[in-house]
């Protein structure tokens, strides 16, 4: 099924699971950025209980992406405002900011799933 956004862009919706060292990730984000020369807006969702879906976005856009994702332990608060320090994150740089996974998604393609097992 393939969606659009209300800015009229072809959009795939993805889900799946979010594991690091075996353990479903219980807390997190992940975030779809567009590589370099690809029009499309980032797409942001949450993961919870080691599942994420893009529903709220309505996909991840047609073209290629690094797959940002991070971890919080959940009993943390959140921040409440400006100033505040941020949560400590879980996972190793190479997972977010320095995150060398990607994916592609290409015109016409279904909802598809895309797991991600996260190791050391």
């Amino acid at each position: 099924m393939l969606g659009c956004g209300g800015d009229g862009i072809e959009r795939v919706p993805l889900s799946g699971k979010v594991t690091f060292q075996g353990q479903p990730i219980e807390d997190g984000q992940i975030r779809f950025v567009p590589k370099a020369g690809v029009a499309a807006p980032l797409v942001v969702e949450s993961i919870q209980n080691g599942r994420y879906e893009t529903l709220s976005s309505g996909g991840v856009p047609v073209g290629s992406f690094r797959v940002e994702i991070t971890a919080w332990n959940p009993d943390q608060p959140a921040p409440q405002g400006p100033g505040m320090p941020p949560r400590r994150q879980l996972l190793p740089a190479q997972y977010n900011i320095r995150s060398t996974l990607d994916i592609t998604i290409e015109s016409g393609q279904e909802e598809t799933t895309q797991d991600y097992e996260l190791t050391f």
